[in-house]
């Protein structure tokens, strides 16, 4: 069975800065994973690269998004 790459490009998500998009929570720099600063914010533009997973899943399960550009 050969899959389409059409098919797998359509279901991953992008950021196009010229759209009205929410922030990714996380983006892969040079320097490493940036993780968005206030994570509960969509529209934060502001990244941090030293965050901890702990204390990032610790806020994940209290997440209240807002700001949302959709």
């Amino acid at each position: 069975m050969k899959l389409d790459s059409c098919v797998v490009t359509d279901l991953v998500p992008f950021v196009d800065r010229k759209e009205m998009n929410n922030t990714p929570l996380f983006e892969f720099k040079d320097d490493g994973i940036h993780r968005r600063s206030d994570i509960d914010d969509l529209q934060d533009k502001k990244t941090i690269t030293n965050w901890w997973r702990y204390t990032t899943v610790g806020k994940l399960l209290r997440y209240e998004p807002h700001n949302s550009a959709i």
